[in-house]
This record gives structure tokens, C-alpha cells and sequence, in this order.
């Protein structure tokens, strides 16, 4: 998923593009695993996504070890240039993006296996914060594995209940459009949580960043975020 904005929710711009995946199963996993594991095995370089070579062994290590005999669902969340500049600078405010997604993705195999918040029906993930694109550029993007469903506990055991999938059949929640409100739910929790901390001003016409870039350090962040030559001869291009 691709937050392509950070307008307000009142705004009549599209928040964000959105790629539609149908949930892994474990075995899915395994070979997406071998796969990646091969290329490496061959000095293929780095994982194609995000160049994150210890991520796939990392991913294989949970589902095999971690995770129960359930099904798993992933989701990458990456951010527009100027939210990556924000996070990549602020950690505190990354933590605090991460716990607002959490909670809210939570929700949504949740939902999908047929509960609500308060039956006390529980899911469960692991999140790898990557920090890097493909080129190395600076990009910090949210690698999520959430289980396909959710936990309904009893007075001895707890029973497995998978998300179900959405349909045509639906009225208005096809699988495009389920995920499309998952993703403007997240845009407006996002953008509040960056306003408390007055980090955002959601101006509906002109929305900007309230943050100033003091330190050396974060002026050189800035460049490969946007692809660019931080110094040398070529700084800049």
C-alpha cells in the first residue's frame, strides 16, 4: 500500500494508491522464501523490493518458527517523500505512525473473520521497519506479516478463525474497495496523529510539514530520499 498524500480527510484528492493482494498461504511463503534464498545462494544481489537481503531468511525464520499453522497476510506500507524525510528524522514519530498502523490493520482480519473489537477476538504480526529502497536511497517502509484471521479464546483453548475474503457479491466491499478504505482509514490516522505532535498542518488546499531541518545530518538525509548525489562533484543530480 502507497500513502500517496496527506491531505485531510474532507479533501477531494485521492489519498493514496492501492495494489490488491490475495492472502498468502504458508506454503506460498516457503517458495517465495526459496526463491529469494536461490538468488542469494547465486549472488544475485539484494531482494528486489527493498534490497533487504536478511529480510526473506527473516520472513522464512517466523512463518516456520513463530508463527502458528495459520495463514499469513503481508502488507508494506511506504510513504510519500516528504513523510519519509519526517520519519527517517524523528523516530518517536515512527514509532508512533507504526502503532497507529498496527491498530489499525489489526482491525481488519479481525472484522474479516466475522468479530468486533469487543468480542475479544484476537490477530497477531510482526513488523520489520526497512529503512532502504532497492537503490539504497533512504525510504523507511513498514514490512508487515499479519495473521489471515483471528483468535476467539475460551475458557481452555483458543480456536483459529480465518478472515474471510471479500467479494463482488459484497455491497460496495469488493477486495479493491476493502482495501481502499483500510488504506483512507490509516491516511486519516496518520495525518492526526502527525498533527497532535505538531508535525503536520492539514491545510485542505496546501498541506505542509511543520519541521525544520537544524542538523547537518538531516540535510544530508534529505538528498537520498529524493535519489539525489548528496556531495561530490555531482551533489545534487
Amino acid at each position: 500500500m502507497l500513502l500517496s498524500g496527506f491531505s485531510p480527510p474532507s479533501s477531494n484528492s485521492k489519498n493514496a494508491d492501492l495494489v490488491v493482494f490475495h492472502p498468502l498461504s504458508r506454503e506460498h511463503i516457503r517458495k517465495i522464501a526459496d526463491i529469494q534464498l536461490d538468488h542469494l545462494r547465486k549472488r544475485r544481489g539484494f531482494c528486489p523490493s527493498c534490497g533487504a537481503r536478511r529480510m526473506v531468511e527473516s520472513a522464512a525464520h517466523l512463518v516456520d518458527h513463530v508463527f502458528p499453522e495459520a495463514p499469513v497476510r503481508q502488507f508494506v506500507l511506504t510513504f510519500p517523500f516528504p513523510l519519509r524525510f519526517l520519519l527517517a528524522a524523528e523516530p518517536k514519530a515512527l514509532t508512533e505512525v507504526l502503532a497507529v498502523v498496527q491498530r489499525g490493520i489489526s482491525k481488519f482480519p479481525i472484522r474479516q473473520a466475522g468479530f468486533t473489537g469487543a468480542s475479544g477476538a484476537k490477530t497477531g504480526a510482526v513488523t520489520l521497519i526497512q529503512r532502504f529502497g532497492s537503490a539504497l536511497n533512504l525510504n523507511p517502509h513498514l514490512h508487515m506479516l499479519f495473521l489471515d484471521g483471528a483468535y476467539r479464546f475460551g475458557s481452555r483453548n483458543a480456536r483459529f478463525h480465518r478472515a474471510r475474503r471479500a467479494t463482488s457479491d459484497d455491497p460496495g466491499s469488493g477486495p479493491g474497495q476493502v482495501l481502499a478504505q483500510l488504506l483512507d482509514s490509516l491516511s486519516r490516522r496518520i495525518v492526526r496523529v502527525l498533527e497532535r505532535r505538531g508535525l503536520l498542518v492539514a491545510d485542505p488546499v496546501d498541506p505542509y510539514l511543520e519541521f525544520e531541518a537544524g542538523s547537518s545530518l538531516v540535510q544530508i538525509q534529505a538528498a537520498p530520499i529524493a535519489y539525489r548525489i548528496v556531495i561530490g562533484p555531482h551533489a545534487g543530480q
